[in-house]
């Protein structure tokens, strides 16, 4: 039986590799558990105190809480596959990205997977993650203006040679900071879902794919302290990129000394 101490709680241990219900915030990630023979046993009750680690608006990274720097658990939490085939087209209809020219062949049964023998290049984009509304008053210091944060983007591109930038944010799609987004990078491509495919893969099951496809970059850079930020270091470090294009943060406009995250090896 799975014990949960609050309403929060209960959204966090609620893993579909399905279809998201509403009000869920999972996002689609399921618990893949192997008996040893390499046979799928799904879902299994035992694991739900490391589920609640999993999700992406869950507080606080697995390895933090459980000290668990070898992966395995967080390696066994596998985004649901139709949402994954959902961000892979997006990839390769706007963002010309795929797996095999970008060397992020993914393995379904996470249990094979192995550490390559060379980091992975990434589609030939930006990834970004800019957090705002409660982060802009929660954490003003390291949270960069809007100003700030397109100066660093157009480093970026210019730097890593790149001409698109995908950009995951959690700003209202019809407020004005989008639209100033926009017209101050023309490069900006976003995952922008109907009203059809917002019902069908509620907000949870979008923002997987916004990380999927950041996961998929050429390079990312996120938010500070965001638990979005952290799940898709997390993905790209199981994909096997190199950590330099991959634990990066946006600074804050008056922040004196900008640490970087932390970087989690995975130990095979």
């Amino acid at each position: 039986m799975i014990s949960a101490r609050s309403q929060e709680g209960m959204r966090c241990f609620k893993i579909y590799s399905g279809q998201v219900d509403k009000g869920d915030h999972s996002g689609g990630l399921s618990h893949h558990g192997h008996d040893g023979s390499g046979r799928n046993q799904g879902s299994f009750n035992k694991g739900a105190s490391w589920r609640q680690k999993h999700t992406p608006h869950c507080p606080v990274s697995p390895n933090e809480r459980l000290g668990e720097k070898d992966f395995t658990t967080r390696r066994s939490m596998v985004f649901a596959r139709h949402l994954r085939i959902v961000g892979d087209e997006f990839r390769a209809n706007f963002l010309e990205s795929n797996d095999e020219d970008d060397k992020t062949v993914f393995n379904e049964d996470w249990t094979k997977a192995k550490q390559k023998p060379s980091a992975p290049l990434g589609g030939p984009y930006l990834g970004v993650h800019l957090r705002r509304k409660d982060f802009i008053w929660g954490h003003r210091d390291d949270v960069p203006s809007l100003r700030r944060a397109t100066e660093e983007i157009h480093s970026l591109l210019k730097k890593l040679k790149l001409k698109k930038v995908f950009i995951a944010t959690d700003a209202d799609r019809q407020g004005k900071y989008l639209e100033e987004l926009r017209r101050l990078i023309p490069e900006m491509v976003r995952f922008e879902p109907t009203w059809e495919e917002l019902e069908l893969y509620k907000d949870g099951g979008v923002a997987i794919i916004d990380q999927w496809i950041c996961a998929h970059a050429r390079y990312f850079i996120g938010t500070s302290v965001s638990t979005f930020s952290f799940r898709i270091h997390e993905e790209r470090e199981i994909l096997g990129f190199d950590p330099k294009t991959t634990y990066n943060r946006f600074c804050g406009d008056k922040e004196k000394n900008c640490e970087q995250p932390t970087h989690w090896k995975i130990v095979y």
